[in-house]
């Protein structure tokens, strides 16, 4: 049962501490409660992070707005959007994409080829997401 993983201090220290996984993702994951998780974590000793930081693309723990300010052209840091907390498009894969775009591909195709929604890829374009990315 999935439920057992919050049992295990080891399993929760890894994906909380060692992965960065938010208590949102981990309780979406296991199928239950932020409070539950938080309450596992207090239990366990587990130090809780601030909401205001969050894991950057080389799984750093980064502190303050989630926004990537600091980068080149602004945006906001890629949603994670699978249970082992990567994203699904990398800057390469970005990089791709807005090479494919400049040649005239169209973004619904783009959308498909790269498993993200075809919003995504028009964000993309536009530099509301991935914007630091040449």
């Amino acid at each position: 049962m999935i439920h057992n993983r919050l049992d295990d201090e080891g399993w929760l220290r890894h994906r909380y501490v060692d992965e960065g996984a938010s208590i949102a993702t981990i309780a979406a994951q296991l199928g239950c409660g932020r409070e539950t998780v938080r309450r596992r974590l207090q239990r366990f000793g587990i130090e809780r992070r601030e909401a205001s930081e969050w894991v950057d693309d080389a799984g750093q723990v980064r502190r303050g707005p989630a926004r990537r300010d600091d980068q080149i052209g602004g945006g906001v840091p890629p949603v994670v959007t699978r249970w082992n907390n990567t994203p699904k498009l990398t800057e390469e894969k970005v990089r791709e994409i807005k090479e494919a775009l400049r040649a005239g591909e169209r973004p619904t195709d783009l959308a498909a080829r790269y498993g993200v929604a075809k919003t995504t890829i028009s964000q993309i374009k536009s530099g509301d997401k991935w914007g630091w990315v040449e």
